[in-house]
């Protein structure tokens, strides 16, 4: 795994379902979970309905995630909605170079 960790700030994607009348989401687990040895532990998430996104450590990876709906007792609606992104290692970097020397 890259030591390369930043916090990304990613975002909720909402669908339109439809459920009997009374239903009410209440909010989401997400777990994200890296592929690249060393980064398979699972991130959770708690998500909000309200939130357009969310920010977490991640590395440069591929990241399977799973999110859980819920309704307002706890209990899941629907089955998990599953999918993949990559975070792309930064293509530069900002040093701060030693550029010379002063008499003190």
């Amino acid at each position: 795994m890259s030591a390369n960790i930043v916090q990304e700030v990613l975002t909720i994607l909402h669908t339109e379902v439809q459920f009997p009348t009374g239903e009410q989401l209440a909010s989401a687990v997400a777990t994200i979970t890296g592929t690249a040895a060393g980064n398979t532990t699972p991130i959770v998430v708690t998500l909000t309905p309200t939130e357009a996104t969310v920010t977490v450590p991640l590395a440069p990876d591929t990241y399977n995630y799973s999110i859980q709906n819920l309704d307002q007792n706890g209990a899941n609606l629907g089955t998990p909605y599953t999918g993949s992104f990559v975070i792309a290692p930064p293509a530069t970097v900002m040093l701060n170079l030693i550029t010379g020397l002063s008499a003190t």
